[in-house]
């Protein structure tokens, strides 16, 4: 898969880049905080600046408990495309031996 963008999480989700042929710009997944338990909403909207440009709804964790996003854009100015937002596997700081506190995830095309 391609990577089409790097994200850090958030308070309220994950903000990042998202870089296409004919796209770049940052960009944040932010929580839906109108969605139900029942719902089928998504779990974030994908925002850029004041613009709504597509959904994300939260998948199935990897095998080895990273969290799995997946994502619909659907703008003008971006086209229309799906992709996963994969989290990165925890780094540790060889010199501290600390594990990172801050998520970082990977944007992949998928169609």
């Amino acid at each position: 898969m391609t990577c089409i963008g790097s994200f850090k999480e958030t308070g309220d989700g994950w903000a990042g880049k998202i870089t296409t042929v004919t796209f770049n710009r940052a960009c944040a997944l932010q929580r839906n905080e109108a969605k139900s338990a029942d719902s089928e909403q998504p779990d974030y909207r994908v925002v850029c600046g004041p613009a709504e440009i597509g959904a994300a709804w939260i998948k199935n964790n990897t095998e080895d408990g990273r969290r799995v996003v997946s994502v619909r854009i659907n703008a003008p100015v971006a086209g229309k495309f799906n992709a996963l937002l994969v989290e990165d596997k925890p780094s540790v700081d060889e010199d501290e031996g600390e594990t990172r506190t801050t998520a970082t995830a990977q944007l992949y095309f998928r169609n």
